[in-house]
């Protein structure tokens, strides 16, 4: 199966991540809308994505994915270990703030919105990597402001659609401190190794928030919505682990900017799909600003 990884080129996986992360976010509010249970359903669908994950260890090997020749562990410093955890603190700030926001949110309007994850990507990318912050970057980052903002204002009601907007900004910022730690963890650890801790611990911290509930209340999610749930996490492991495939082989400012093109399909998904119409001429220019200014930084 090795080979299967090394015949597709990088650009395609993250094809393949664009459209996954497409569909996670459409089928994410599709269960939102139904289920006001937010915490349980984030925890169960992370449990079956780690049910997942050992399955593609067992049947791809564990270094799938990567150009490391074996799994070694004990090469991995100190420092990295912690990074490591602290990215997948990270991701259950990222998973914990997006499940609640798609309740309140539309699928459109998180995607555009979520944008900001580009400037925070960036930000951290020249801080932290040393990677110049130029006119064009700065350029691309108001593109992507002004197209959010043109996706919460609601000019026929004179008012802003606010609900929901800070939650779906707050997820951005976890994911995009996140989306910079990950090219830097790549270096030694196998995609799919590193998937499966950024999906357990965010399980075991909401199972930890649910309290001695938290069986009954996981049980009741996979038991009233198991397709769904089976459903998000088989796209969320696809989503992520071919955006780390992508991400191992290209650069950070260019893999993340270009996987967030995925707005323009999720804002169409959720017009035609899910029937969210309301101002759709408005989504659909601030998905393309946002678009362009994803591009531009790419």
């Amino acid at each position: 199966m090795q080979g299967v990884f090394q015949i597709i080129p990088p650009m395609a996986w993250l094809v393949i991540a664009v459209l996954a992360t497409s569909a996670w976010a459409l089928v994410v509010r599709v269960l939102m809308k139904k289920e006001g249970d937010f915490l349980a359903s984030a925890s169960i669908t992370d449990v079956f994505s780690v049910i997942f994950l050992i399955l593609f260890v067992v049947l791809l090997g564990p270094t799938f994915g990567s150009t490391l020749p074996s799994l070694d562990l004990g090469v991995i410093p100190p420092f990295q270990w912690v990074l490591w955890a602290g990215v997948s603190i990270l991701y259950t700030g990222y998973v914990f703030f997006t499940f609640k926001a798609s309740q309140k949110v539309e699928a459109a309007e998180r995607a555009i919105l979520g944008q900001s994850q580009i400037i925070w990507t960036v930000a951290f990318s020249a801080i932290f990597l040393s990677e110049p912050l130029g006119f064009g970057k700065l350029a691309a980052i108001f593109l992507i402001l002004v197209g959010s903002i043109l996706c919460i204002y609601r000019p026929t009601k004179a008012k802003w659609k606010l609900e929901g907007v800070h939650l779906v900004l707050i997820a951005s910022l976890f994911i995009g401190g996140a989306s910079v730690a990950d090219k830097f963890n790549l270096q030694l650890i196998p995609p799919l190794v590193y998937a499966i801790p950024t999906y357990a611990v965010p399980a075991i911290c909401f199972s930890i928030m649910m309290g001695k509930d938290s069986i009954s209340r996981m049980g009741a999610i996979a038991k009233k919505y198991s397709k769904e749930v089976a459903l998000i996490s088989f796209i969320s492991i696809s989503s992520f682990t071919t955006l780390l495939i992508s991400l191992s082989q290209m650069e950070a400012s260019v893999a993340i900017p270009l996987l967030n093109t995925y707005i323009v399909v999720t804002a169409l998904g959720g017009m035609l799909l899910l029937g969210e119409r309301e101002a759709w001429a408005q989504k659909l220019i601030g998905a393309l600003l946002a678009f362009a200014g994803a591009i531009m930084i790419a």
